[in-house]
């Protein structure tokens, strides 16, 4: 239910901040809770993979050469951080191994529509691409 995984990600925070009480931290772990979110592990295994990447092929921006699964996490990365989703410890993380929140999709079209204009301006028109 909602109700009991906002309960227990509520425990988790509050063993974070030492806030949970000792006696509540050992009933826990006998019920074999785990305090460390499998969400966290999740993002930084593919925090991980993100590096290794940008080891082999140079950048952490092209999604060249990654998995299917490390491409989704990228552009859900820059999509989490331009809502605002993204906590500024993952951005500063991100930031420092060269991520750009930019889509490189994005950068290539607006670099393709200044050629357009640019030819439009040498040729008259922007229908042909003649020239």
């Amino acid at each position: 239910s909602v109700e009991l995984g906002k309960w227990v990600a509520n425990q988790r925070k509050y063993h974070t901040r030492g806030a949970l009480s000792d006696e509540r931290t050992e009933l826990l772990r006998e019920a074999g809770f785990e305090f460390s979110s499998p969400r966290k592990e999740q993002w930084e295994e593919h925090y991980t993979q993100l590096l290794s990447h940008k080891e082999e092929h140079g950048d952490c921006n092209s999604t060249k050469g990654m998995s299917v699964e490390l491409g989704k996490w990228v552009a859900n990365q820059r999509k989490y951080h331009t809502r605002g989703a993204l906590s500024d410890e993952r951005t500063e993380l991100l930031r420092e191994a060269g991520f750009e929140f930019s889509s490189p999709r994005k950068e290539q079209w607006e670099e393709h529509y200044t050629q357009l204009l640019s030819h439009k301006e040498e040729h008259g028109d922007c229908n042909s691409t003649k020239g």
